[in-house]
């Protein structure tokens, strides 16, 4: 609880695309989060994650099935977004 609302996740997040698209080369990352963590999802937006669809009552967590977001960037909109590449 201490470090919510630092740009941690945030900063991790960005750091790790960075280096999926810059050192792996993939051209796409997607993620899955729960489909009542609203805070997750909204930060994957505002990263540049599109919404992709939901799974539905896809992740059993207890006693409890629950709904899966899944969102994703590709390459080339993470790289308008952050510059990967190198400006001529």
């Amino acid at each position: 609880p201490d470090a919510r609302g630092k740009g941690y996740a945030k900063e991790s997040e960005v750091l790790m695309l960075g280096y999926a698209f810059g050192r792996l080369k993939l051209n796409r990352v997607f993620i899955r989060t729960a489909g009542f963590n609203l805070q997750n999802i909204k930060l994957n937006e505002n990263l540049g994650l599109r919404f992709e669809g939901i799974l539905r009552e896809c992740k059993q967590l207890g006693e409890q099935l629950v709904d899966v977001v899944v969102m994703s960037i590709l390459s080339r909109e993470f790289d308008a977004i952050y510059r990967l590449t190198p400006q001529a």
